[in-house]
Order: C-alpha cells, then structure tokens, then sequence
C-alpha cells in the first residue's frame, strides 16, 4: 500500500485528519488513533468530526441541522459493500 496522504501529515501534521470509513479497513502501525476519525451516520461520528477540524483551527460551521444525518441530507456515510 502506499500512503497517499504522506505530504500532508509531513507538511501540516497538526492539521491533517484521516477519515476512515469502515472499521474493517486495516491500518499500518504509524497511523492509527491519533490522526484517525471513523466516519459514520452516527450522530456523535458527525460530532467528532466538526470537533477535530475545529481543533485543526477551522470554523466548522454546525449551525442548523442538515449537518446531522443522512436523512436531513448531511451527506450517507455507510459503506460501499
């Protein structure tokens, strides 16, 4: 495999999330947990999400609440089967 998103933890390491889709997808030794967000069509996924990128210094903006679901049309994050 090779680590497509190696310039960015290089040259922004503070700022750079991985998004991980399905929990089944291995992970290389160097990477897991710090960098790390599991993306789901779970609330709290979303939650985590807009907290890490507002840790990262950027205003997520979570006003409203089509952000919240796939149903109120924040984008469907299940898996490709």
């Amino acid at each position: 495999m090779i680590f497509e998103a190696g310039f960015a933890m290089a040259r922004f390491p503070k700022s750079t999330i991985l998004v991980r889709f399905d929990r089944t997808t291995r992970l290389f030794s160097d990477i897991g947990g710090v960098f790390l967000l599991d993306l789901s069509n779970d609330f709290e996924a979303r939650q985590d999400v807009v907290r890490r990128l507002r840790t990262c210094g950027l205003d997520a903006d979570n006003s409203g609440t089509a952000w919240q679901s796939a149903e109120a049309g924040g984008g469907d994050f299940t898996p490709a089967q």
